[in-house]
């Protein structure tokens, strides 16, 4: 027996075949996603064997059914094939559609937390992808708390933690999911909430390659997404691009460059101006807007 008897052999096992796919999904899908991975899973199996039946025609060895006979065989596995495929397309439309209305409707904060815990995972993909970078959306099980892994056009990895949450954040979170950054081997990390950061958590991220992004934060950063304009459809509004830091003038009295500085005392504490960098032999100050 060659090898094209075998997969001759195996064809006919395709219904066989799906019945497995079919209660292997009833068994270990969670409920919410019962339908979505059982498409997904059927589809493998009907793609393996599609791969099967395109050799044996090719190779002029007809494709025997051992449970249905031909042709109802052959004509029913291509009719389901274009079947799942019509499901697949049609929930991945539908499922597009939802999440377009779900960031359109995001207008406050309040609209984030109207949203269940995984449609805000995907609002937060989906608004990485606005600006160009490439997001999986990781399983449940087993994620160390990382929910979105994020490649960024330069290659870059950053993983993401989603939190709908309407409280604060406290420092014991930040500071776990930076070992699970760690573990994953990411250059950077996110933590978007649709709550706020205590000062401890925010003081604790200083220094270490972790944006923490509070509801309105993350709401300023959707909108830019969906373009200035108020153009929600396309989600291709890049990322601005800071402005240069305008360049410090020179002293008007000796020459010298001047440097920013921040009043401690007297009538003027805490205003910001210009100082020259000679100081305290030259005592000459510029005001910002006249700088």
């Amino acid at each position: 027996m060659n090898l094209l008897d075998i997969f001759q052999a195996l064809w006919g096992f395709w219904p066989l075949m799906f019945l497995a796919a079919l209660e292997g999904t009833l068994n270990r899908s969670r409920k919410r996603k019962l339908g979505s991975n059982l498409v997904h899973n059927l589809l493998l199996v009907w793609g393996m064997f599609a791969i099967l039946w395109v050799i044996l025609a090719g190779t002029g060895h007809p494709a025997h059914g051992y449970f249905i006979p031909q042709p109802l065989n052959t004509t029913l596995f291509w009719l389901i094939g274009f079947g799942l495929l019509v499901v697949k397309g049609s929930g991945w439309l539908i499922d597009r559609l939802r999440l377009l209305r779900e960031m359109r409707q995001a207008k406050d904060v309040d609209n984030l937390t109207e949203l269940s815990p995984s449609e805000f995972e995907r609002v937060v993909a989906q608004t990485y992808r606005a600006f160009g970078h490439r997001v999986e959306i990781v399983a449940a099980q087993g994620d160390h708390g990382i929910d979105l892994v994020v490649h960024s056009p330069q290659g870059k990895k950053c993983v993401v933690q989603c939190k709908r949450w309407k409280g604060k954040v406290g420092e014991p979170v930040v500071r776990d999911f930076f070992g699970a950054m760690q573990h994953e081997n990411a250059a950077e990390g996110a933590i978007v909430t649709t709550g706020t950061f205590t000062p401890q958590a925010r003081q604790w991220a200083k220094g270490k390659p972790i944006r923490l992004y509070d509801g309105d934060e993350f709401l300023n950063v959707l909108h830019r997404a969906q373009g200035k304009s108020g153009e929600q459809e396309g989600f291709t509004q890049e990322p601005e691009t800071p402005s240069p830091a305008p360049r410090p003038p020179f002293c008007p009295q000796c020459g010298a460059p001047m440097v920013l500085r921040k009043a401690r005392l007297g009538f003027y504490k805490d205003q910001v101006f210009y100082g020259c960098s000679t100081f305290p032999k030259c005592r000459c100050i510029v005001p910002l807007d006249e700088a």
